[in-house]
């Protein structure tokens, strides 16, 4: 830290006693005690005593902190007087607290202190825990986070971050106002926003800006330090403002940096001077009932409307209302060139409905029309003599166009799927014709018959969709793939019945991939298999098939299988 900084925070006044009791009525208070021995500790008031055993306060119960911010636990809102200081607050009893961390708590805070020639406003973020007994009755730990001097001709300040050092002292005049140029000392990473506690604030009435109510500022606890500074820049501005009741303009410019330029000039110290309106509209204006602050969007409304006729400052008043309730239809109005004062005595003379009911129709009427094409640039298009007549015509005729496209489209849907019904029509006739091929090689490669028992090869589609259908299973999905010699897909039968279904056969070459009868039996249901499995149990078919389709399929000359010898036969 460099000397002019170590200097300029020397210059600061002092914490006093008061202060840090201020400081410390920031945060919750809480009453600790131990039975065993009769202490108590009190956060409020910062004493540690011992009570006796007939005190009222061991009769308390015991409050426990939420566990969740759901915690609607009624007993967490009782809270008992300090024996000491009368404060409310919440007993603790030390047997059931743990090591109370989940009580540490973080406040910020602003001093504002007047030394005679300025005003200190010290800003800092103060710190309470009560891991230890010792600090059950500590003050606050403040962690200082800018210093700001508001002198006569210019304000001085430093800051800093939660773990960096000072930067440089800056001074900025009081030439004119920038949002950016004095900072907020909190920012919105921090743990409640911008939002702080200011203490000391009796200090405000020994400064130059006392006349400008700065004690409202105070209550908000917000911005408070860009609004001195700003009272600083222009006090008799402020002054005006707040004495008329017009507390949003300055917070528009201390926030936003807003300056409402159309009617007003922050460079004129004179009321008199201030508003670029002649000074009947600002009398009209000042006399306007009001309830939460005078709008200043009323006047900039006023002038606006008078650019291109005479409209008085109560219709005005009415108008902007109106608007504010409905700025779509402003910006509607707006973007066609139609003039809102015209447009809103439009809307009152159409007597079939109110006002608010006019307002939607009219609308929705001008997006019907834009949607048609129609010449809204015309008044007697865009201001319909009977505008329910023609918003009630308009959607007929949309409701007409929507259901022609609806027709339009289900039409064409009708089409696509008669062409893709006629596609696969066609590309299953042409698989169908190239398929016998293909069984041929199929039956010289699988076809099998021993025991009762035979394997023949499906002879198209249609007899593998029924082959699923009957048995109820998904074989016929594997149709398509099976003509196409994707896959492979045989039917084991019973010879004395080999046209009824039974069992089906998904091929992967030589390998037998799966093999299943009625409902899969049972394999993929919750009640678990209902029959056997066709491997195991028809395993003295199945082997010497497999193993004949491995050595390669040999068959005699009048095409019965070569089925080959087992050990056992061939040393017999």
């Amino acid at each position: 830290m460099n000397e002019k900084i170590e200097a300029f925070r020397r210059r600061a006044p002092k914490f006093r006693k008061r202060d840090i009791d201020d400081i410390n009525a920031l945060f919750d208070s809480y009453i600790f005690r131990r039975k065993s021995t009769g202490e108590i500790w009190t956060t409020c008031c910062r004493r540690h005593e011992v009570l006796p055993a007939d005190h009222e306060l061991w009769d308390e119960i015991h409050i426990r902190e939420p566990r969740s911010v759901y915690d609607n636990d009624p007993i967490l809102k009782e809270t008992t007087p300090c024996p000491f200081c009368g404060r409310q607050g919440k007993v603790k009893d030390l047997k059931y607290t743990g090591k109370r961390e989940n009580l540490c708590q973080y406040r910020r805070f602003v001093l504002l202190r007047w030394d005679g020639s300025a005003l200190w406003a010290d800003c800092a973020e103060a710190k309470k825990e009560y891991t230890d007994l010792r600090m059950l009755t500590a003050a606050p730990t403040a962690h200082e986070r800018a210093l700001y001097r508001f002198g006569k001709d210019a304000v001085e300040h430093v800051s800093r971050g939660w773990y960096g050092e000072y930067s440089e002292v800056y001074r900025d005049a009081y030439k004119c106002f920038n949002k950016k140029t004095v900072c907020e000392p909190f920012t919105y990473n921090t743990n409640e926003s911008m939002c702080y506690s200011v203490i000391g604030a009796d200090a405000l009435d020994k400064t130059p800006i006392r006349y400008c109510y700065a004690g409202r500022w105070v209550r908000a606890e917000q911005d408070v330090i860009k609004r001195i500074h700003l009272a600083y820049v222009y006090p008799r501005q402020v002054e005006m403002l707040m004495k008329a009741d017009m507390e949003k303009v300055v917070w528009d410019l201390a926030r936003h940096g807003v300056k409402h330029y159309t009617v007003l000039d922050w460079t004129q110290s004179d009321p008199r001077k201030a508003f670029k309106v002649p000074q009947q509209a600002v009398k009209a204006f000042l006399s306007l009932p009001q309830s939460g602050g005078r709008d200043i969007g009323i006047l900039e409304f006023w002038k606006h409307l008078n650019r291109t006729e005479k409209v008085g400052m109560e219709t005005a008043r009415e108008i902007y209302d109106f608007y504010g309730c409905h700025p779509g239809a402003k910006q509607k109005a707006q973007h066609w060139g139609v003039p809102l004062a015209r447009l809103y005595r439009y809307f009152d003379s159409q007597w079939h409905c109110n006002m608010s009911a006019a307002c939607s129709a009219w609308m929705d009427y001008v997006d019907m029309a834009a949607a048609q094409g129609l010449a809204l640039h015309r008044s007697d298009v865009i201001l319909p003599a009977d505008l329910k007549e023609r918003h009630d015509a308009m959607v007929e005729e949309r409701n007409r166009r929507l259901q022609a496209e609806r027709d339009r489209r289900e039409a064409e849907r009708r089409r696509e799927r008669a062409a893709e019904k006629e596609r696969e029509e066609m590309a299953r006739e042409a698989r169908g014709k190239t398929y016998p091929v293909l069984r041929k090689k199929l039956e010289r490669k699988y076809a099998w018959a021993a025991d009762g028992y035979q394997i023949i090869v499906p002879d198209g589609e249609k007899a593998i969709e029924d082959e699923g259908r009957i048995l109820k299973h998904c074989v016929a999905g594997y149709a398509q793939r099976h003509v196409e010699g994707k896959t492979t897909i045989l039917f084991m039968r019973k010879e004395k019945s080999p046209d009824k279904p039974w069992l089906t056969i998904e091929m992967w070459g030589t390998e037998l991939h799966q093999i299943h009868g009625y409902r899969n039996e049972g394999l993929y249901t919750a009640k678990g298999r209902f029959a056997p499995d066709p491997r195991e149990k028809y395993r003295d078919f199945l082997d010497p098939w497999l193993e004949w389709v491995k050595a390669g399929s040999r068959r005699k000359k009048d095409g019965t299988p070569i089925v080959p010898k087992n050990k056992k036969e061939s040393a017999a």
